[in-house]
């Protein structure tokens, strides 16, 4: 027996918008505002990335410039040491000098005394006069005859002035005479005064004997010596 339903079969619903009709029924200013959004997104995007290379960039700037400042503080602090020590140095050169040209001129001083230039023939004379005067007058028993001076002789670098003289003396002022020659051409500054350079070529002794009461008369002395200078520049 038949029963009074039979099976309807449904066709199956086709869906009256596909998803391409649902988007080609989608307004247009939606897609041009879709598309704006995307344009901003965009370009935000690159004004993000371009801002975060500008900080990195002035970041980098900024070290840089903060090194460099701090190097050049460094180096007006050098040039402020150094022109410190420079000015040190030039006061210390000033008073070098100073002290130099004193010592130059007390050594000239010296060096005229000793070698005069040009031969300087009342000097020399001057000199052994005053010197027999200063024995005769502290320690007694010198007399000074004579003086004679002979032709000058002209070396390659210097001059001699010969001369002869004869005195009369105790023995002990003639050993002092013989030390006054000795100190002759002495250059030291520890010595109280400077004789000019002289030397003995030869010399003859005499014993003078005792008086009528056994003094002593000491000895006369007969010496050829020498003085010498400098020549003097043409």
């Amino acid at each position: 027996m038949q029963s009074d339903h039979s099976a309807v079969i449904q066709p199956p619903v086709q869906p009256i918008f596909n998803d391409g009709l649902i988007a080609s029924m989608e307004p247009k200013g939606k897609k041009k505002k879709n598309a704006a959004v995307k344009i901003i997104l965009s370009f935000s995007l690159g004004i993000v990335v371009l801002g975060v290379y500008i900080a990195q960039f002035f970041a980098h700037q900024l070290i840089s410039f903060i090194e460099v400042n701090q190097k050049l503080i460094s180096i007006d602090e050098q040039i402020g040491t150094l022109d410190t020590e420079i000015e040190d140095l030039s006061k210390k050169r000033d008073q070098a000098r100073l002290v130099y040209e004193e010592k130059f001129k007390e050594e000239k001083a010296i060096i005229d005394k000793v070698l005069p230039l040009g031969m300087n023939k009342l000097d020399l004379v001057r000199l052994i006069e005053d010197y027999a005067a200063f024995l005769e007058n502290n320690y007694g028993n010198f007399e000074f005859n004579s003086i004679s001076l002979l032709d000058p002789v002209e070396k390659d670098e210097y001059m001699v002035l010969p001369f002869q003289t004869t005195i009369k003396a105790s023995q002990a002022n003639f050993e002092r005479l013989l030390g006054l020659i000795h100190l002759s051409g002495n250059l030291s500054t520890s010595i109280p005064d400077h004789i000019r350079l002289m030397d003995i070529s030869q010399i003859s002794v005499r014993q003078v004997g005792n008086d009528k009461f056994g003094n002593n008369q000491g000895v006369e002395v007969s010496l050829r010596m020498n003085a010498y200078s400098r020549k003097p520049s043409i």
